[in-house]
């Protein structure tokens, strides 16, 4: 189906399958829509697109469960739809505990303590678990430098984290939140509310001034197929998707996993049920959903949270998300991860990418 038509189609399903009470717009300019409640888990349907051929989309439809009001909610989209609509059974969507985080097995080169900092390394405040330092960031209004991750790598979705809070590197997984290994302090955040649908899974830190960094470049002594490469854009990833005749690459370098290739699956996913291990499940929207290329080698794991997406695009590596969740396995083949737009992340916090 056309664009237009698909769009027409998606509104549908969102208009009878999220009851959202209220939409406002903050002090951020962000949109709030509001929910009654989350859903139980039979009753979740998210539903994004996906290219077919160049100017030929298909829907995505994610539910949880083989059964139940959801899914079968989804069979008549997708008769409704002349079958255009793929439907997927998914497992539960979580951010990782620290457990997991402590008990994977990861790359050593991004969980040492290493200055300058650089793309991909371990970080934590006292109160959080551990994930990624995305990329760099510079303040609109001041021109200080900071370090772009998750919400929940820093914040851990309590919202009760203040800004000013140091930030170490490596994190507390690998090594002791000690004043040796703190690079700077928490400065803002998108808070992640239960009571709305989100867009953003984002914080930023910004440095200790006499902490060096390498910038927004992929190390160099990393042996990967992208070594030494710089990053010198964020790219919108919907018109990426859009002028494609096939769903791209996905890229990330994460301090678990190191580099990881996947495909872009699904994009402008909506209601999507991600859960928290302590704070619940919380509801996002306008995600990305990246599928691994093979179960051996999964795009995103405990402790990646944080990495920035990155994909190739007229010849240049740009940015295009943050990662922060995923899912065990799909169909017994692979993970799917999702990435929120690294664009919208930057303009609601008032930081450009460091170029």
């Amino acid at each position: 189906m056309n664009f237009d038509n698909a769009m027409e189609l998606k509104s549908k399903i969102l208009k009878e399958e999220l009851n959202i009470s209220a939409t406002q717009i903050d002090e951020r300019g962000i949109k709030i829509q509001s929910i009654d409640k989350i859903p139980q888990i039979g009753n979740r349907l998210a539903v994004g697109l996906s290219i077919k051929s160049k100017d030929n989309l298909s829907l995505e439809i994610r539910v949880q469960r083989k059964k139940g009001r959801a899914y079968n909610n989804a069979l008549r989209w997708k008769e409704e739809a002349n079958n255009e609509v793929n439907i997927v059974v998914v497992n539960e969507i979580q951010i990782p505990p620290k457990i997991n985080i402590q008990e994977t097995k990861a790359i050593r080169y991004f969980r040492a303590h290493k200055r300058p900092v650089i793309m991909g390394l371990s970080i934590s405040t006292d109160c959080s678990g551990t994930g990624t330092l995305g990329g760099f960031v510079e303040n609109s209004t001041t021109g200080k430098i900071g370090i772009i991750t998750n919400n929940h790598v820093l914040v851990n979705y309590n919202n009760r984290t203040r800004n000013g809070a140091p930030v170490y590197q490596p994190g507390g997984v690998d090594e002791s939140t000690r004043l040796v290994n703190r690079i700077g302090e928490l400065r803002d955040y998108v808070n992640v509310v239960k009571e709305q649908i989100n867009y953003l899974d984002v914080a930023v830190a910004e440095l200790d001034e006499e902490i060096q960094y390498s910038g927004n470049s992929i190390p160099s002594n990393y042996k990967c197929p992208i070594s030494g490469k710089e990053i010198t854009m964020v790219g919108d990833i919907s018109k990426i998707f859009l002028s494609s005749e096939k769903n791209p690459t996905i890229m990330k370098i994460g301090r678990s996993s190191g580099f990881t290739q996947g495909i872009l699956t699904a994009f402008g996913v909506d209601g999507l049920p991600v859960r928290h291990p302590t704070e619940g499940v919380f509801l996002f929207s306008d995600v990305y959903e990246v599928k691994s290329l093979s179960k051996a080698k999964p795009f995103l794991v405990p402790g990646d949270s944080g990495s920035i997406a990155m994909v190739v695009n007229d010849n240049k590596l740009v940015a295009v998300g943050l990662l922060f969740a995923s899912t065990n396995s799909v169909n017994g083949s692979g993970t799917l991860a999702y990435f929120c737009s690294l664009k919208r992340a930057l303009e609601s916090i008032d930081y450009d990418w460091l170029i």
